[in-house]
């Protein structure tokens, strides 16, 4: 028997150093390749998990399953559970997610060089979810991508073919031919005319015919109310049409980058007031923004002509947040609870049983109201993190005075503080409210491990407000009271609240320096008072 086992555990051995030795290189385009000629190489750790180093500096590159590896071009593996790959200064590049037959499942990430999320994808079953990602810009400005490549009908083209007109998909494109000499057009209801946004297409206008238009339509509501960007050979016309009255803004101008009877690319920006097209790259012109009547996009072609569209894209800008010029009605709100800033990049801190159900969240600081999202939930510790998608608060370079004790281990007894805002819809109102007291016990009710209990006096409101010791550090989150005594509250402990931003999938961007030691306290509040705001939820 011993023998046995040793030779079992001896093959084990081999079998590993086998794997480890089984390099595999491959070039920038993940083509196999000479050692001399290679940008990384892959190396088969164990059974089916694998990892790849860059050759120049030997950092990780790729970790995670390869069900169905290939030896000649990675483009043909196929990928199971959560894979990652990284840039060579070690900052994540993708963080994807698969199942048990190498479909993408679940939620995706890109990220750029510097850490700073790029994209995010959420899969169903291979397929994208609402046809939609979302990009973000690298000051976390934020837009919802609609992508239409034309490999099925995913976005319910009107397709059908008539005495009059043609339009079906063919080899991934979008083929739009009139027979008649009123032309014929194709839409679908995915613009959204509020904000900023971008619509990008690019056009073959090989078989356009030389005297007749063909482009986009948006904003289209009814042939009484739409907007249009269109070429004809080098001339394009841009314009809109309300309530049937026609407003030409370029009509037959002359289009530097227009390529004839080739493909096109068309793009057309709103950004604040300013409206603007280009061909091809080269902006040819800009106008006012405009209100738009309808939700739909698409395409016309007059007279007798075709075109096939290549692929559409729709961009607009996701942020949804509220400056201090907007006026936010709170009639709207069911609840409200209270949240702590803890990071450069966002994220705030508070209690889950204040975000449950919430179908909105947003948090108000010095009556400026943005929308929020919720990132990560710990139901078990009542603990939940949002991220703030206002982008001028990550451009905010003020280091954030907050600091969470890695530890809980402060003794019965220890002077604790906190700030919240308590019944803020009720009378009490929005001012940041002080409160403070003692530690009384190192464990929750009844008992619980999670969290500590004490004297601080608090009220509904209060849940989700920051803990401090004398220092000013953070060393829990208030989640309860108990109704049956005067004063007793409870607070989940910081080992958990860290536990939890440990595991977010962009990591928070936390200060290391407690800037609130040996501060009188008045001035700790004056301090953290700026990064506390009040959760406000609807349902």
């Amino acid at each position: 028997m011993k023998i046995k086992i040793s030779l079992i555990i001896g093959l084990i051995s081999i079998a590993n150093l086998f794997f480890a030795q089984n390099k595999v290189y491959f070039n920038k385009l993940g083509k196999t390749c000479s050692e001399q000629e290679a940008y990384y190489y892959r190396v088969n750790v164990e059974k089916n998990l694998f990892k790849s180093y860059y050759v120049s500096n030997n950092n990780i590159y790729f970790e995670g399953e390869i069900i169905s590896p290939s030896n000649e071009d990675e483009a043909f593996n196929k990928y199971k559970g959560l894979c990652k790959w990284y840039y060579k200064n070690g900052n994540l590049m993708y963080q994807k997610n698969y199942d048990d037959n190498g479909q993408l499942n679940g939620v995706s990430y890109e990220y750029y060089e510097n850490g700073n999320l790029k994209k995010k994808y959420e899969y169903i079953n291979g397929k994208l979810k609402n046809n939609t990602y979302y990009e973000y810009t690298l000051d976390g400005e934020s837009f919802a991508v609609i992508e239409d490549k034309f490999t099925r009908n995913f976005n319910d083209w009107d397709l059908y073919s008539s005495n009059k007109s043609v339009s079906l998909i063919q080899n991934n494109q979008l083929v739009i031919k009139s027979l008649a000499d009123e032309g014929t057009s194709r839409y679908i209801s995915i613009f959204n005319g509020s904000g900023d946004f971008i619509i990008e297409t690019e056009i073959d206008f090989s078989n356009a015919a030389e005297s007749e238009k063909a482009g986009l339509i948006f904003g289209f509501k009814d042939w009484n109310n739409f907007n249009y960007f269109l070429l004809s050979g080098s001339n394009m016309y841009i314009g809109y049409v309300k309530e049937g009255m026609l407003f030409q803004k370029a009509e037959g101008m002359y289009c530097s980058s227009c390529k004839e009877k080739t493909i096109n690319i068309l793009k057309v920006v709103q950004f604040g007031d300013k409206l603007v097209f280009s061909v091809n790259g080269e902006v040819q012109f800009a106008s006012n923004a405009i209100l738009f009547e309808g939700l739909n996009i698409g395409f016309a072609v007059s007279g007798k002509n075709q075109i096939a569209v290549n692929y559409l894209v729709f961009k607009y800008n996701d942020n949804n947040s509220y400056s201090d010029k907007t006026t936010f009605n709170d009639k709207n709100i069911s609840a409200t609870g209270t949240g702590i800033l803890i990071s450069r990049n966002g994220y705030v801190v508070t209690n889950e049983h204040v975000v449950n159900g919430a179908k909105r969240i947003i948090v108000e600081n010095n009556s400026k109201n943005y929308n929020a999202e919720l990132i990560k939930a710990d139901k078990t510790n009542d603990l939940a993190i949002l991220k703030i998608k206002d982008t001028s608060l990550k451009n905010n370079k003020v280091n954030i005075p907050i600091t969470i004790k890695e530890n809980f281990n402060v003794e019965v007894g220890s002077y604790l503080w906190t700030i919240g805002y308590p019944l803020v819809l009720s009378g009490m109102g929005k001012e940041p409210k002080f409160s403070d007291g003692k530690l009384s016990a190192k464990t929750g009710y009844e008992d619980a491990l999670n969290s500590f209990q004490t004297t601080i006096p608090v009220q509904p409101g209060n849940s989700g407000s920051p803990v401090f010791n004398d220092q000013g550090e953070l060393i829990g989150i208030m989640n309860a009271k108990y109704k049956g005594a005067d004063n007793v509250s409870y607070a989940l402990k910081s080992t958990f609240i860290k536990n939890l931003l440990d595991i977010l999938p962009e990591p928070a961007e936390l200060n290391t320096q407690n800037l609130l030691k040996n501060l009188k306290q008045e001035d700790q509040i004056k301090l953290v008072k700026d990064f506390v705001y009040i959760i406000k939820i609807e349902k």
